[in-house]
C-alpha cells in the first residue's frame, strides 16, 4: 500500500520551538490553577506586615496625593524598608504591587516627569523584582491578576464578585479595566490544559490526539 504522505500537524516546527516543547513541564510548575488558571487561587493579601504600614498607609489616598501631586513629596519621606524580609510569595506580591505603582506614581505625578526614583523606593522594588523574577515597572502580573479583592469572600470569584485593590486615579473606570481582564483570565482558565496537551501531542505527533485538543480549544473560545 501507498504510504500516507499527509503532512503531520507537528510539521514546520524549527529545532527552537521543539526543544521548548520538549522542557514543558505540568501546569502547576507555571503557577496555573486548573479552575482560576493565571489567576492566583488563593485570594491576594490586603495588608503587609505592621513593619510596612508606611507603604500601605499611601494606598487609600494615592488619587488624591497625585491630583494635588503631593504624591512625590510623601514618597520622598518614606523610611527604607527592606522587601525581602518578607517571607512570603503572597507578601512579596503585595510588596511589589505597591512598589511598582509607587515609582510609576513617582515618575508622572508631577509636571514634568520625573527620571530618577529615590532610593526608598528603587531599591526594595528591584530586590523584590529580581526576587519574583520580573521587571521592575507596572505589569499585568502585578496590576491585574494580583490586584483584587472578593467583595462577597463565600461566593465565587467573578467579575461581579471583585474589585480592585490598588488603583492610580481610582473610579470606575479603572476598577474595569482591570477587573475585566480578570474576567478574560477566569473565562479561558479551562482551556489551558487543552493547550498545554496539544503542545505535547504536537511534539509527539499525535495527530489525532491535536486535533481533538484542537477542537476542544476551539469551541471553547466561541462559549
Amino acid at each position: 500500500s501507498e504510504p500516507d504522505r499527509s503532512p503531520s500537524l507537528r510539521s514546520g516546527y524549527t529545532d527552537e520551538m521543539t526543544a521548548t516543547i520538549t522542557r514543558l513541564q505540568p501546569l502547576a510548575s507555571y503557577a496555573v490553577d486548573l479552575q482560576t488558571g493565571f489567576v492566583p487561587a488563593a485570594d491576594p493579601i490586603e495588608r503587609l506586615p505592621e513593619a510596612f504600614t508606611p507603604w500601605e498607609a499611601i494606598v487609600p489616598d494615592m488619587s488624591a496625593l497625585i491630583r494635588s501631586r503631593r504624591l512625590r513629596d510623601t514618597l520622598a519621606r518614606l523610611e527604607p524598608l527592606d522587601a525581602l524580609t518578607l517571607g512570603s510569595q503572597s507578601q512579596r506580591e503585595r510588596a511589589l504591587l505597591l512598589l511598582t505603582v509607587f515609582a510609576n506614581g513617582w515618575v508622572w505625578a508631577g509636571a514634568e516627569p520625573a527620571l530618577r526614583i529615590p532610593p526608598q523606593v528603587a531599591v526594595p522594588l528591584c530586590s523584590v523584582a529580581a526576587a519574583l523574577d520580573r521587571p521592575p515597572i507596572v505589569h499585568y502580573a502585578s496590576m491585574a491578576l494580583h490586584n483584587w479583592r472578593r467583595l462577597d469572600r463565600k461566593a465565587p470569584l467573578s467579575t461581579e464578585n471583585a474589585r480592585m485593590q490598588v488603583q492610580f486615579l481610582g473610579g470606575v473606570d479603572e476598577d474595569w479595566f482591570f477587573i475585566g481582564s480578570l474576567g478574560v483570565e477566569l473565562a479561558g482558565a479551562p482551556l489551558l490544559p487543552c493547550v498545554h496537551g496539544a503542545a505535547i501531542a504536537s511534539h509527539g505527533a499525535d495527530d489525532q490526539t491535536l486535533t481533538e485538543l484542537l477542537s476542544r480549544i476551539a469551541a471553547g473560545m466561541h462559549a
